[in-house]
């Protein structure tokens, strides 16, 4: 994305306005990686739980399970590149497989059905905003963060056959297909509910496993039912690890990473960007530490994740003057950073107002640093 703001941009801009594109771009990916981790071991802790009702998570468990799940994966990226094609396509018909298993299971098998009212009219806020429109705001962090990594595509099209055809194919496949599984998935799992409190009171911390167990009334049955999502989530924890070492890379070909020559170099037998694979293995290694610390602050790697994503794809957008695209990224991203909860803690702080802020001063920071040499290889490019 930061070659096409280069490519569209004023040319006294092209170099201020490419660099921090591709900064949001590296960092969004980071954190939506490391995010999927964590999500990845909590569903991994949930399937254990379910097992062992006394069981307590603690943040130590899960931290361990995301620092083994973030080295598997990244090892497949750098050492099974030639399967991931076809883990892909596995992934791809695996998740429709699945996502019709567990539909037909969920209605068929749930004791009783909630009726459309409770479905489509019930208002149910646990946030503590009195205002209800803030409250429904928030509250599209998530479902906007399972489509927050649409340009991942683009991050690999000079590893794709026919990129300039497959790539926008791609993407509109994705959204095609999440829309008619999302909302149908999200409408079944709304009419099967039996104990709406207990989803959040659950040994598993995961409202899923508890929603399924609800349903099947049976450990197994949830745990059958989780387990399907765990398998479904892998391919896409891969996919996160591959595009953001792609990303890093690019960035540092560009000279524009701390660093650069090491991350841009690529293995000579393995013929990936290895050293970059590595670089962003180790950074989604460390974000995993603050979990230790505060599942929150962790946990705001989301709306982190969603808000920086966001400012990457708008300032292209930006240069071509699509007024609605740009109203929505801007709305979006100031209500993102508003606290999911009140009263406001330290503990439930919504902090991704404080790290992009901070983010921010660093990147203007750096470019100040290599902005010259950085803006003459922009230009370079712009003029080819």
């Amino acid at each position: 994305m930061y070659h096409w703001i280069a490519a569209v941009a004023p040319r006294r801009a092209t170099g201020p306005l490419s660099f921090f594109t591709g900064w949001f771009s590296v960092l969004g990916w980071i954190f939506t990686t490391a995010s999927t981790n964590i999500i990845y071991a909590q569903i991994l802790m949930a399937l254990i739980a379910l097992y062992n009702e006394t069981l307590e998570i603690k943040a130590w468990q899960t931290f361990i399970v995301y620092q083994g799940l973030n080295l598997i994966t990244a090892s497949i990226v750098m050492f099974g590149n030639r399967i991931i094609p076809g883990l892909n396509k596995f992934s791809l018909f695996y998740l429709q497989i699945g996502w019709l298993v567990v539909l037909i299971t969920v209605a068929a098998c749930a004791p009783t059905h909630r009726s459309a009212e409770f479905v489509f009219g019930t208002w149910i806020n646990n946030t503590g905003w009195e205002n209800q429109v803030i409250c429904f705001i928030t509250g599209l962090v998530n479902p906007l963060y399972s489509l927050g990594g649409l340009d991942g595509v683009t991050h690999i099209t000079e590893e794709m056959p026919n990129p300039s055809r497959n790539a926008p194919l791609a993407i509109a496949i994705t959204l095609t297909i999440a829309f008619c599984t999302g909302i149908t998935y999200l409408i079944t799992l709304m009419f099967s509910i039996q104990d709406f409190d207990a989803l959040t009171t659950n040994n598993t911390g995961l409202p899923l496993a508890e929603l399924f167990r609800q349903v099947t009334q049976h450990a197994g049955g949830a745990f059958g039912l989780t387990f399907i999502l765990f398998v479904a989530l892998g391919p896409c924890v891969v996919s996160s690890q591959l595009s953001t070492g792609r990303v890093f890379w690019a960035f540092s070909r560009d000279g524009a990473m701390p660093f650069s020559r090491i991350w841009a170099k690529v293995h000579p037998r393995l013929q990936i960007p290895l050293n970059s694979q590595i670089a962003v293995t180790t950074v989604v290694a460390l974000l995993g530490c603050l979990y230790l610390g505060s599942s929150t602050a962790f946990n705001s790697l989301l709306g982190t994740a969603v808000t920086i994503n966001n400012m990457s794809y708008m300032v292209p957008i930006l240069t071509n003057l699509l007024t609605v695209t740009v109203c929505w990224l801007t709305f979006a991203i100031v209500f993102f950073s508003f606290p999911y909860v009140q009263p406001v803690t330290v503990q439930n702080m919504n902090y991704t107002c404080v790290v992009v802020g901070g983010l921010v001063l660093l990147i203007s920071g750096w470019l100040f640093r290599v902005g010259s040499e950085y803006t003459q290889t922009m230009l370079k490019a712009k003029e080819e």
